[in-house]
């Protein structure tokens, strides 16, 4: 007894694979080199050095496309600048140019800025949820992990 055919043990295969990527590690973009032979251009911008970073993600086959490395390093950065608590500000990318040759696989680099969060003047409304939400937590309703999440939502 079957339950996949080969065709469509083939199509699983594929799709496992084009979800493989290689992600090194976010670096400060003074102190590392561009996984390209020419880096990102970068925009005009006043961020000190030290909150420049640069984020690198390759595909680990051919059938990966070349935004879906870009969509993961750009989720990538901002799940970095989260953690911070600040915003991510991408100053500059460069992504491979799609050519189907055994070897280049699609990559994509983003060069961003994690800058800080503009502070925001709370409304009544504002308040009165924050509050709810607090209330929610102390009775066990939210976990902590949720309140944060919600309140860092309220305060941009």
């Amino acid at each position: 007894m079957r339950f996949f055919s080969p065709s469509a043990a083939a199509v699983v295969c594929a799709l496992a694979l084009a979800s493989c990527s290689s992600s090194p590690p976010i670096e400060r973009y003074a102190t590392s080199k561009s996984h390209f032979s020419s880096p990102p251009k970068l925009n005009s911008h006043t961020y000190p050095e030290k909150d420049l970073y640069r984020v690198y993600e390759r595909g680990a086959s051919g059938f990966v496309p070349v935004s879906a490395c870009r969509s993961g390093a750009v989720e990538r950065a901002t799940e970095f600048c989260e953690q911070m608590d600040r915003d991510m500000v991408i100053l500059g990318e460069k992504n491979t140019i799609a050519f189907p040759l055994p070897g280049n696989f699609p990559a994509a680099e983003v060069v961003f800025a994690a800058a800080q969060r503009n502070k925001k003047n709370l409304s009544d409304a504002d308040v009165s949820r924050l509050a709810k939400l607090k209330k929610l937590r102390d009775q066990d309703v939210i976990s902590d992990e949720e309140f944060q999440q919600e309140k860092r939502r309220a305060l941009r």
